[in-house]
């Protein structure tokens, strides 16, 4: 399901890497984790769009 969103639906991924920095990373209880999930997104969406790193 989030492959076809990250199809469909037209949103920089430097701009939600961005947005999660500023907005949401200072919030997370583990932040070094989430980093790398968040990373592990980035790079899942990146490979379904056919997108280098």
């Amino acid at each position: 399901m989030c492959g076809f969103l990250a199809r469909k639906i037209p949103f920089d991924l430097n701009v939600l890497k961005e947005r999660y920095k500023v907005e949401l990373r200072w919030q997370l209880g583990v932040p070094k984790r989430e980093d790398l999930t968040m990373e592990l997104w980035l790079e899942m969406l990146r490979e379904d769009r056919g997108e280098d790193g």
